[in-house]
């Protein structure tokens, strides 16, 4: 592969990347806003209602769907890139009968147990409207999943993110529009007409991007040739499918074990360290549902890149470029680093003013401080997973995960039970348990490729440009909280500060060149434009 071929390929992985992690941002802001509106409609009896059918329905959608589009991206992206268009439709035939069983089982299933779950498991038998009202939004789920792996698979992201905007778009018009038509007849059927607008979002969605695919899939940018190697049979495919998926949900499920975890070793620890029961229960509250989400946060933009990771990575498997490979992983995991390395040492240093603004909370500051490692080493295991997934090797991310869990539950077991640590003990547990996670992923890399990566590469740039905009905020912050007496606003202008320093570092150390910036959506051109004006930057990596 030439220059101009790789330079090519890295800008279509940028791209791509950057259009899934949009739109999964929006979704999420989109997601967090509109709780404001149906909260004042329903109230927290309504709200209650509403939520009690969410759990249930995560459960089941996570079974049916979890790892599928990974495994139908690698499978794709593989056939493309040996010209065997008649494999690749027959693998998305194969997907889309399996994802539409699966699903149609797991909706008929929700709404027949849906008043069981409602008077056994939630004690309120008007749940089960909500229940029975979701129910349908898990056929959809499931079939647009197998879509969306399609198009991931031939490196085409715009499709999955525009089902996606029009999922959550339809989902939430709908929702609010039902809650209010509703309300009227009561709680019970204000909280169902909310349920429902999931199921209206997925058809949504699911709508879009099969119409897309009729549109699309015979131009040329889009076809693959049909090729001559010998089909797979429909039930070899189903199996293959299951073998990469299963793995990568078990890893993916490993998230909610370690919640779980927590909320079981944590509160028991802080007792042994004579904290009493209330105040035990209030700083799992800082660490479970202030902190940790912020700290998760950025892992929804690098979903977009791990996600176009898989097709790319696959195509130079299923050629035996190995070359090929490490060069993309050294692009992805600098992709990472870009993203993740400013935002954690961002919630490092502005950790009390950003807990202040968002919660009116300074105090849980250091809780943050003390989790926010965790965000880098969780983005990075996301990446680097995605890389070894992409290369078939879907089982050494779910041995790294298991592993770090376990280094996690171990420290979290001491640390937590210390007084003087109390609660930040668990948060150093979480950045250990990632951080041993994520060198097990990139040893394992290195031993799959057969050579080193070369990994300083990937990381140097951005983490100077992180810690050159940590110490222009850590100096600057006091007497900007002087000047504006406003620790809140002041917070705002941290993070302006920061973003601003760290983009200018960035770019005069060349993290990322013209061409790279280029690639991203609608301000791609002039940030390309800008760092041009820096000069040395302008020159090709």
């Amino acid at each position: 592969m030439d220059l101009n071929q790789k330079e090519a390929s890295k800008a279509k992985l940028f791209k791509g990347a950057a259009v899934l992690a949009g739109a999964s941002l929006f979704a999420r802001v989109l997601g967090a806003v509109y709780r404001i509106p149906l909260a004042n409609m329903l109230g927290d009896e309504g709200v209650g209602l509403f939520e009690m059918a969410n759990p249930i329905y995560f459960f089941l959608l996570s079974i049916s769907v979890a790892g599928i589009p990974l495994a139908i991206s690698k499978m794709i992206a593989e056939k493309k890139a040996i010209g065997e268009g008649d494999a690749a439709r027959k693998v998305l035939r194969v997907a889309v009968v399996m994802m539409a069983l699966s699903g149609l089982a797991a909706s008929v299933a929700l709404y027949l147990l849906a008043p069981y779950i409602a008077v056994k498991v939630y004690k309120d038998p008007r749940a089960a409207l909500p229940l029975r009202a979701i129910s349908p939004s898990l056929a959809f789920m499931t079939v647009m999943s197998a879509m969306r792996g399609y198009f991931q698979g031939v490196q085409k992201m715009v499709p999955s993110a525009a089902s996606q905007i029009m999922e959550q778009v339809a989902r939430v018009g709908f929702m609010l529009l039902a809650a209010f038509l509703l309300l009227p007849k009561g709680l019970e059927y204000a909280a169902a007409g909310a349920a429902s607008g999931a199921a209206i979002g997925a058809f949504a969605g699911l709508a879009l991007i099969v119409t897309i695919y009729f549109y699309v899939h015979n131009r040329q940018d889009y076809k693959i040739e049909p090729g001559t190697g010998r089909m797979e049979k429909g039930g070899t495919i189903a199996y293959r499918i299951l073998s990469l998926s299963v793995p990568v949900a078990l890893t993916s499920s490993l998230a909610s074990i370690k919640s779980v975890v927590d909320a079981a070793i944590v509160p028991g620890r802080l007792a042994a360290a004579g904290f009493a029961t209330s105040e035990a229960t209030a700083l799992y509250g800082q660490l479970n549902g202030m902190a940790f989400p912020l700290v998760y946060f950025p892992t929804s933009i690098i979903a977009g890149l791990a996600s176009a990771t898989v097709p790319a990575v696959s195509e130079c498997n299923a050629k035996g470029d190995m070359e090929g490979i490490r060069e993309r992983a050294i692009y992805v995991l600098k992709l990472t680093s870009v993203i993740a390395f400013p935002a954690t040492v961002g919630l490092f240093v502005l950790a009390s003013p950003i807990t202040n603004l968002l919660f009116g909370r300074p105090d849980v500051g250091p809780v943050l401080m003390a989790l926010s490692g965790a965000c880098a080493f969780l983005c990075l295991q996301q990446t680097s997973s995605s890389i070894l997934s992409g290369m078939g090797h879907v089982g050494d991310p779910l041995k790294s995960a298991i592993i770090g869990v376990l280094v996690k539950i171990a420290m979290e077991f001491y640390l937590t039970s210390m007084h003087g640590l109390n609660v930040k003990g668990a948060a150093f547990s979480t950045v250990a348990g990632s951080l041993v996670s994520v060198v097990l992923n990139l040893i394992q890399l290195e031993r799959r490729l057969g050579f080193k990566v070369g990994y300083a590469k990937a990381f140097w740039k951005p983490m100077l440009s992180s810690l050159i905009m940590g110490a222009v905020v850590f100096l600057t912050q006091g007497q900007i909280e002087a000047m504006m007496g406003s620790s809140r606003l002041s917070a705002l202008v941290g993070v302006g500060i920061g973003a601003f320093t760290y983009l200018v570092a960035l770019l005069l150390l060349g993290g990322l060149n013209p061409d790279e910036l280029e690639a991203i959506p609608l301000v791609g051109r002039k940030a390309a434009a800008i760092a041009r004006k820096f000069g040395s930057i302008g020159r090709k990596k």
